[in-house]
């Protein structure tokens, strides 16, 4: 028996469409070692010295955690990603 082949790839193509017109990324934990974020940017960062991700900003020389403003060695984050967008206001809801 023969196999069959479908194209499915405008299906596939029209959902990624509608995905991104929902506004869903895909974001991807970036290795400390390939790059750091930019500077007094706030993202969320990985600590596989503490088991736990924080929301963060790299300094340049280290790391500030920003809920408890603790100094983090470079050392202790591991990856990082930009935090996501905020929700968009619903009508009304303040």
């Amino acid at each position: 028996m023969a196999a069959m082949k479908i194209d499915i790839s405008d299906v596939v193509n029209g959902a990624i469409d509608k995905i991104k017109q929902e506004g869903y990324t895909v974001q991807k934990w970036i290795l400390c070692s390939e790059r750091m974020p930019e500077k007094h940017v706030e993202v969320l960062a990985y600590s596989p010295y503490w088991g736990k991700i924080v929301v963060a900003m790299w300094g340049g020389e280290f790391w500030l955690e920003q809920w408890t403003d603790d100094d983090l060695e470079q050392s202790e984050i591991s990856h990082w990603m930009p935090l996501p967008k905020p929700p968009e206001k619903e009508g009304g809801d303040e």
